[in-house]
């Protein structure tokens, strides 16, 4: 199996699955990553 296969089996059969399971996230509450990580914004 390549590589595009395997990303390609990954996210649309296993992450779904988890997310069913309650064990991979289904949203993110910051609308930026820097948001959803926690991190403050860089002084500007």
């Amino acid at each position: 199996m390549n590589s595009a296969a395997l990303h390609e089996q990954l996210v649309h059969g296993l992450v779904p699955e988890l997310q069913h399971r309650g064990l991979f996230r289904t949203e993110y509450h910051g609308s930026t990553l820097r948001d959803s990580l926690g991190l403050s914004q860089p002084a500007g």
